[in-house]
């Protein structure tokens, strides 16, 4: 009991290292998802009444006039996908486990997004649903969607492997919790300045 009670701290700061990653790696599939729409939205020509990429509130863009819609929908789709594998560059970083989680969320996005995409044609307001109204097939995107999510799985195993296992073996995770503090303080400002410079330049 009082070895259990010694441990509590360490649980404590491992607990907030896993919730830190994943709020990072949710909010990059979010958001990298919802620029793909407002940048398709913009180069298609279309009219964006209002955007929603603030921390702490589901991302989403709404179009006044939108002339080109499938463009806009798959836009969203293959950002959330391809974006992310951008970093990697930066998946050999070993300080923080920068890159292993660099590498998780690679593959969550790719994971996240095809599950969207295939679950989501049984729902009219998703992504899918909108493009099921439009013409394509619920087959080819549930079939598409388990393809990438699949992809996305394959890709997750090995850097959460290898987090679990630092996470596990760490007897003093206090360096690695103030790390991502920092990480996830950053972030989450980041992630307010892109909603202030996208919501700026559509009202210019």
């Amino acid at each position: 009991m009082l070895n259990r009670f010694r441990q509590a701290p360490r649980f404590a700061a491992l607990a907030f290292v896993v919730l830190s990653i994943v709020w990072s790696i949710v909010v990059a599939a979010l958001v990298t998802h919802e620029l793909g729409h407002v940048a398709a939205a913009v180069v298609s020509g279309g009219d964006i009444a209002s955007v929603e990429l603030r921390p702490g509130r589901l991302p989403h863009t709404l179009l006044s006039h939108n002339p080109s819609p499938g463009f806009v929908l798959w836009a969203g789709f293959l950002s959330g996908w391809i974006a992310p594998q951008f970093t990697r560059p930066a998946w050999r970083i070993k300080r923080l486990e920068i890159g292993a989680v660099l590498r998780l969320g690679a593959g969550f996005c790719l994971l996240a997004g095809g599950v969207y995409l295939a679950a989501g044609v049984g729902l009219r307001w998703t992504d899918s649903g909108q493009l099921i109204a439009l013409g394509w097939p619920a087959a080819i995107l549930v079939a598409l969607g388990a393809a990438i999510a699949a992809a996305g799985y394959a890709a997750c195993r090995a850097p959460f492997g290898e987090l679990a296992g630092v996470l596990r073996r760490d007897r003093s995770p206090w360096l690695l919790a103030s790390g991502w503090l920092v990480i996830t303080l950053t972030l989450t400002a980041g992630q307010q300045g892109i909603h202030a410079v996208v919501s700026r330049c559509l009202a210019a």
